[in-house]
């Protein structure tokens, strides 16, 4: 979670979030009861979300999937129960039908689903479980337990919602979403939404103490549950006999989904964030935003980095060379983590006005495989879509880094995409400010 949301989830209290729901919890009784007459009150929080209600297509959400899984932070949630939500989606090659069956199928998570010890479900309502989980979630180098419990209300054939029942959170409630294709029977879309707030001591002093650990652990459950879940389908699917034949054309590359998909990934973007794992070979961790402001500002932000990343707590970059076809950029980037691993490297960068940089990683510096370039697209006169695209190799940091990615293997993507997430938010505050709000800026970092 970006830190600035940690202050306002910091004030949300469970009451504040199930204020408005039919529910009462009797002495003495573990689970909080709720009135399963009303499940449209129940589960408002997320019935209120939905991939489509932005106004996107399934066909288009396909192919924009087919560039790789997509992971929306949602800055804006329709209820103003909670303060955000994450999704995170992908292309699962199996039909709809037999990916609903699964997803449902809670009781055997723990044979596939990565830090699962138990879910144990039991009927409550019609179409209403309680599933009881214990988690051991990997935080860097500490497993920690996790009892809790939700209520899933199953609404076949599409859709599976759930809302805290009890244990180690504050707050807790998302939804599956499976998907038909228009045109391909044999595959479907995947989205797990979530919101979470622990109560675990322990998680919250590494949250305190570690703000981009809240972001970390979201986008990698996100991710880490998808794949999970798409491998878990399509294995069964297999055994049944079931074949899907590859995806006509291969994997789509975001360049071109720049330019036949824009106005889709801009409505992805429109209330807060859109991060593209590419299927690239490394792959990209692609992260996208709409600022407004006109292209050419923000094309001038992305060609004179020294200037911008004086306001960011995340790099600092110094030009050694520069002319009007590209630069050489002294660059230092920051994650913070247990401690900040720091990481000095000179880039290669080229210019392509008025929307396009790329650059590489030169030689002897202190992560290699480093590569990227900034994509705009402008969306109208004084609104801007924004890509930021990098791949760099994590674990040449040192043993530290590669003990912590050996832990939990889906921080390496996490981690990508938080530093994503950074810069485009540091470019949308830089590009939207005032030149007296920019010195203010530069002054409190």
């Amino acid at each position: 979670m970006h830190p600035a949301w940690r202050t306002i989830v910091k004030k949300i209290k469970l009451s504040t979030l199930l204020a408005t729901l039919p529910f009462s919890s009797a002495k003495g009784e573990d689970y909080i009861q709720y009135d399963f007459s009303k499940p449209e009150e129940v589960y408002k929080a997320t019935l209120a979300e939905s991939v489509t209600k932005l106004g996107i297509s399934a066909g288009d959400l396909y192919e924009i999937m087919r560039a790789g899984q997509i992971v929306i932070v949602n800055d804006h949630p329709a209820s103003d129960t909670i303060p955000w939500l994450t999704t995170a989606g992908c292309i699962v090659n199996a039909p709809p039908e037999h990916t609903f069956e699964v997803v449902t199928d809670i009781g055997k998570y723990p044979e596939f689903m990565p830090q699962t010890n138990k879910a144990e479900v039991t009927p409550v309502a019609d179409h209403i479980e309680r599933i009881d989980y214990e988690l051991g979630i990997n935080v860097l180098l500490v497993t920690i337990d996790v009892p809790y419990s939700v209520y899933h209300y199953h609404q076949p054939p599409r859709r599976t919602d759930w809302v805290m029942a009890g244990g180690d959170f504050e707050a807790n409630c998302g939804a599956y979403e499976v998907l038909p294709i228009p045109g391909d029977s044999n595959r479907s879309l995947l989205f797990y939404t979530s919101y979470s707030l622990p109560r675990n001591a322990l998680v919250n002093s590494l949250f305190d103490k570690i703000p981009m650990l809240d972001m970390m652990i979201n986008l990698s459950t996100g991710t880490l549950v998808v794949r999970a879940m798409k491998g878990r389908v399509e294995s069964l699917w297999r055994q049944k006999g079931g074949k899907t034949p590859a995806i006509p054309g291969g994997a789509t590359p975001l360049g071109k989904l720049l330019e036949t998909r824009s106005s889709q990934l801009a409505r992805l973007a429109s209330r807060g964030k859109v991060v593209v794992i590419e299927d690239t070979d490394p792959p990209y961790y692609s992260g996208g935003i709409v600022i407004h402001a006109p292209m050419a500002e923000i094309y001038h932000a992305v060609t004179h980095l020294d200037e911008m990343s004086k306001a960011s707590r995340y790099y600092s970059a110094t030009y050694l060379e520069r002319s009007d076809s590209g630069a050489r950029v002294d660059y230092t980037s920051i994650i913070p983590l247990m401690v900040d691993f720091k990481s000095h490297y000179v880039l290669n960068t080229r210019f392509f006005p008025p929307n396009r940089t790329t650059w590489v990683g030169e030689p002897g510096g202190d992560i290699e495989g480093i590569a990227g370039s900034w994509e705009l697209v402008q969306l109208s006169d004084d609104k801007t879509l924004v890509f930021y695209r990098n791949t760099s190799d994590l674990g040449s940091q040192g043993y530290m880094m590669r003990k912590i990615l050996a832990v939990e293997p889906t921080f390496e993507l996490a981690i990508q995409a938080c530093q994503t997430q950074y810069l485009i938010a540091d470019l949308k505050r830089w590009c939207e400010a005032s030149p007296e709000q920019r010195k203010q800026m530069v002054g409190a970092n």
